[in-house]
């Protein structure tokens, strides 16, 4: 797996936190996610597949958990895709934006980890959701955390964000 495809790599706990599915079935979370082992290794790896089968299953237009689909449009790109209805969407702004509507992300999702796509479903997936406009409202921390909740409002990271933002600015500027 490289860095434009989701790593669903979650301990138990991870699991439970993190997904209303698993909150909700704590035993299977206790199944799917990893088990260290001694020094790093693991005793048991996380079953990636049935996380996101389970995680997404029935959520941004896949189906249910059985179809596959979590698993088929998982996070792809440099922004993290994640479902099928915003695959569609992001292959028909793809079609509008940059000319060309033979892409079609939904019937070949890896497409999101090949470069020029990866960044391209960034700019679609930013245009999708108007967060130019958001962004252009400021550089302060709740400004990052605006951006932030279109893109991934459940994510632990808001304070990373802000770093790794303030950072990138700082040398923009």
């Amino acid at each position: 797996m490289d860095a434009k495809t989701e790593d669903l790599t979650y301990s138990p706990a991870g699991l439970k936190g993190l997904f209303a599915y698993y909150s909700k079935h704590p035993d299977e979370a206790d199944t799917d996610g990893y088990e260290r082992g001694p020094k790093g290794t693991f005793k048991r790896k996380a079953i990636q597949e049935d996380i996101a089968n389970k995680a997404y299953g029935g959520r941004n237009g896949n189906g249910d958990e059985k179809s596959g689909d979590g698993w088929k449009y998982r996070g792809r790109g440099f922004i993290q895709v994640t479902g099928r209805s915003n695959y569609a969407a992001v292959s028909a702004k793809h079609a509008s934006v940059f000319g060309d509507a033979s892409v079609n992300f939904e019937r070949d999702p890896d497409l999101l980890t090949v470069f020029p796509y990866s960044l391209r479903s960034a700019i679609c997936y930013w245009l999708i959701n108007r967060l130019p406009r958001l962004a252009d409202k400021g550089s302060s921390a709740a400004d990052v955390d605006r951006v932030t909740r279109v893109v991934n409002a459940n994510t632990h990271s808001y304070k990373e964000r802000q770093h790794h933002f303030k950072t990138a600015y700082e040398h923009f500027d």
